[in-house]
């Protein structure tokens, strides 16, 4: 029998992904001596699934230690399910981790029944946690948590961020199958960006300093997944952030495995001899952020390039890489209506490139970011709205949820992702979306496959 089950919660809107951390997670307690059950919520079919009831359900029968990934559009659905598995099963020892839960921790350990939060990176942490919470042994020495001690909540001792990222055990492969996850092969190469977007919350682990894995340690674990997969889906905030190891990692898996890969990329740092070096290396797809069309909007946010820059870097990008993903951000509470209008028209030049595939999204209010800060006074939420908007799976209404909007509309400060900024323009900005809808719709069915 398991001593722990560790699960992944995500309710990921358009795919499939490696749950990298969690794994990470199994491999450190499987290597501290824990026997580990590992459960993914993304590749279960399951009706009605940001439902509490359907999650506590998909949790029955854990082990009696049960620790949980949390995102923010799934942090209702967790939340929901651990009161009812709580009411159900007291004894059971809940512990929370993931960026849905970080800034959070304080509200969360009030309002719900959960034991433990993991505050910063999990890899020491947990196996240290687990051990405590296993032997009721006093959870003060544990450093980087959060817990509820009779009414009060205690923030342990801030552990370091890891600084050598090679002494990370590979996530726990044989707990799953990569065809469950489209043979894609994602993998960190490093952790951190040094920029500075104010509606992002990288920074929520600190993460402006940045860590790198060293090129053996990518391959091998690349060696483990190469085999069955498709493509590599390289997830650093900014792949292309160091030219000389990046290209160093692409011709490795260009070489020794014979597979091609995908990026995120930043326009600012894009040129010319990049765009080549990233063809050369069969680099097949690149995101960028672009997140404006307005220039004055683009300026606010400290996104660091310019329109017209991101436009020449599009369509140069098009001419080189087989596909390019952008993507937009409306919403704003500064954005003017012809603020809105110039970035509907830029994704609309984008869409007219064929290869470009683009998206438009509200801007979410998410925990401990400097614009939710600023802005909270102005924070709204409408069902009908937030069905739009991305924080539920593809196709879901959140009206049919009325659990779901009960927690939310009770717990602004803890559910911000789910609301928007109120502010004037907005039902005008809201009515064209609708209509823009209808016209990238193909673009979304071929960008994400479903």
């Amino acid at each position: 029998m398991a001593d722990v089950t560790i699960v992944n919660s995500g309710l990921l809107l358009h795919r499939t992904d490696i749950p990298t951390g969690p794994l990470i997670v199994v491999s450190v307690l499987e290597k501290a001596g824990f026997v580990v059950e590992f459960r993914d919520y993304q590749g279960v079919a399951i009706p009605k699934r940001p439902s509490p009831r359907t999650f506590k359900a998909f949790l029955d029968d854990c082990a009696d230690l049960l620790g949980i990934s949390v995102m923010s559009n799934s942090l209702p659905t967790v939340l929901g399910a651990v009161r009812l598995l709580k009411e159900e099963k007291p004894w059971i020892k809940v512990f929370l981790g993931g960026p849905g839960c970080r800034e959070l921790a304080f509200d969360i350990l009030q309002k719900f029944p959960v034991d433990a939060i993991v505050l910063g990176e999990g890899e020491i942490t947990a196996p240290e946690l687990v051990m405590a919470l296993k032997n009721d042994s006093d959870l003060r020495r544990v450093a980087g948590i959060a817990y509820k001690e009779e009414d009060q909540v205690i923030f342990t001792k801030e552990r370091p961020l890891i600084d050598d990222l090679d002494s990370i055990p590979f996530p726990a492969y044989h707990h799953i199958k990569l065809e469950s996850y489209n043979n894609v092969a994602t993998v960190m190469t490093a952790r951190g960006c040094p920029f500075r977007c104010k509606f992002c919350s990288a920074h929520s682990v600190p993460q402006r300093k940045m860590r790198y894995r060293s090129i053996p340690s990518i391959m091998e674990e690349l060696s483990l997944l190469a085999p069955q997969a498709r493509y590599v889906a390289f997830l650093d905030d900014t792949f292309i952030l160091s030219k000389a190891r990046a290209l160093e990692i692409a011709r490795n898996v260009q070489n020794r495995f014979g597979l091609r890969y995908t990026c995120n990329a930043k326009i600012s740092l894009m040129d010319d001899d990049w765009l080549k070096a990233l063809a050369d290396t069969d680099n097949f797809l690149v995101f960028y952020g672009v997140e404006s069309g307005s220039n004055r909007v683009l300026e606010r946010i400290g996104k660091g390039h310019t329109l017209e820059e991101a436009r020449k870097v599009i369509r140069k990008t098009a001419d080189s890489i087989e596909k390019v993903r952008t993507s937009y951000i409306w919403g704003y509470p500064f954005e003017t209506l012809e603020d809105f209008f110039d970035t509907a028209m830029s994704l609309r030049q984008d869409m007219q490139q064929p290869n470009v595939l683009s998206q438009m999204s509200l801007l979410s209010p998410l925990p401990g970011t400097e614009f939710t800060e600023e802005f909270k006074d102005i924070m709204s939420f409408s069902p009908a709205i937030q069905s739009r908007a991305g924080g539920l799976p593809v196709n879901e209404n959140i009206s049919d949820y009325p659990e779901l909007i009960e927690l939310i509309t009770g717990n602004p400060g803890l559910f911000s992702s789910f609301y928007y900024f109120a502010h004037e323009g907005f039902e005008s900005k809201f009515n064209a979306i609708k209509r823009i809808d209808w016209i990238y719709d193909d673009q979304k069915k071929r960008a994400y496959g479903y």
